[in-house]
């Protein structure tokens, strides 16, 4: 009986022991189980915040970079407008500086080219070779108020580019020869005259004085003007 007793003494004490050894074995692993759950709970907050801190750093950078590009263009802008209005100053400071005018025809003529003067007048003459030729058809010639009979055929002859030559000045002027045709080449008798209005003059051409509307002519004679209508 008192061996029944005490195996059952010591299978209760088993029994005992094995329930607290297990309590045991459960509290000192359970610590385990919470020191690794918070070191993953640690860890995965490291790993958020890293994150976290990696978003904010590219965040802030992408908002640096068009701040960095506007500062870029705002200085860029500054400048070329410093370097437009440093050269509008030097423009207007430049005394040397040239503006351009439109081209075209907008000058207006001065009152001395748009009409001649009032002392100026035309009269027309023509010159008349051997045997009635034409070497100069009657035309307009400007002269001016004073002007003589030779006046008026020297100016007609350069402005034609037609050959004339003479001898003498006032009362002893003489023509001789009108685009190569001399006095003598047609006869001991012949030369050169002129007419004013129809009339033969009787005084040399470096002393006739001429009017406006003057008709003027030069003819060349082969018989001391008969053949061309002169009386003397």
């Amino acid at each position: 009986m008192r061996k029944k007793l005490s195996l059952l003494l010591i299978a209760l004490g088993l029994m005992l022991s094995g329930a607290g050894g297990w309590e045991i074995y459960t509290a000192f692993q359970a610590p385990d189980t919470t020191v690794v759950a918070e070191s993953a709970s640690d860890e995965t907050g490291q790993v958020s915040t890293s994150q976290s801190n990696t978003e904010e750093k590219a965040s802030k950078e992408d908002d640096q970079e068009p701040t960095e590009s506007n500062q870029t263009n705002q200085q860029t802008l500054s400048k070329k407008g410093e370097q437009k209005r440093k050269s509008v100053r030097m423009e207007k400071s430049d005394p040397t500086a040239v503006t351009e005018k439109p081209s075209g025809n907008s000058e207006k003529p001065s009152p001395s080219a748009s009409k001649p003067s009032e002392s100026q007048f035309t009269v027309t003459l023509s010159i008349t070779g051997d045997q009635g030729k034409s070497i100069l058809s009657p035309g307009q010639v400007a002269i001016q108020e004073g002007d003589t009979v030779f006046d008026a055929l020297n100016r007609a002859t350069q402005h034609h580019s037609i050959q004339m030559e003479y001898r003498g000045s006032g009362s002893s002027l003489y023509v001789e020869g009108i685009d190569n045709l001399y006095e003598f080449d047609r006869g001991p008798e012949s030369g050169w005259m002129y007419r004013v209005n129809g009339v033969f003059p009787n005084k040399s051409a470096g002393v006739y004085s001429i009017q406006k509307g003057d008709r003027i002519d030069w003819l060349y004679t082969r018989d001391l003007g008969r053949d061309i209508g002169a009386k003397f």
